[in-house]
């Protein structure tokens, strides 16, 4: 259970070798998935309404969908079946776009997203 003061304190997590930002965050049995879009947006989804992900990783950059209920998250970008594992595990609990410019300062094996978008679900 999340209390309110455990969410204003809560950081990002940053790379273990570098002080840089990750544009995701792992909690064991999170209950929802956050969404922080690059316009300062934030999105909740919870996971009961999760239909799907599919991700396609033969090319560069990486895609994925994740289908809720109402809503589809779209991603681009490197190493996203992290985020995939995660998602299937119920402890993907958020992620985040983050500006190119910190992308050089990245561990070559982060995950790291160059498009994320929420988009209303019309199926």
């Amino acid at each position: 259970m999340i209390k309110s003061d455990d969410v204003t304190s809560r950081t990002p997590e940053r790379s273990s070798s570098r002080n840089v930002p990750l544009c995701w965050q792992r909690e064991p049995n999170s209950p929802t998935l956050r969404v922080e879009l690059e316009d300062g947006s934030m999105f909740v989804f919870p996971y009961i309404h999760l239909a799907y992900a599919v991700l396609k990783s033969k090319t560069e950059p990486h895609e994925m969908t994740v289908v809720f209920a109402t809503h589809e998250v779209r991603m681009e970008g490197q190493q996203l079946q992290k985020l995939l594992l995660a998602l299937q595990k119920n402890a993907l609990e958020s992620v985040r776009f983050l500006p190119s410019r910190q992308q050089p300062l990245a561990e070559e094996d982060a995950v790291w997203l160059t498009t994320l978008a929420v988009e209303v679900n019309t199926k």
